[in-house]
């Protein structure tokens, strides 16, 4: 039973260090085109910059990075 409960263990950490590693991965390659909102709605017409403000605050992208990350997880 010990054996079991050690491969038990070593595979959830695994797994956890798996998946917080890809978790940070993906973040990065998402916010390193900059702003989404930028990026969707500048080709649009009648979108002013006031607009695009707006919405990147009420998406809570003019945050610091570690807060976007954090209401990201």
């Amino acid at each position: 039973m010990g054996t079991l409960n050690y491969i038990a263990r070593r595979l959830f950490f695994s797994a956890c260090l798996t998946l917080g590693g890809v978790n940070v991965i993906l973040f990065a390659m998402i916010n390193a085109i900059g702003n989404p909102i930028e990026i969707l709605l500048v080709d649009r017409p009648g979108m002013t910059d006031e607009i695009i403000d707006a919405v990147t605050k009420y998406y809570g992208l003019d945050g610091s990075v570690a807060g976007r990350y954090f209401t990201w997880l």
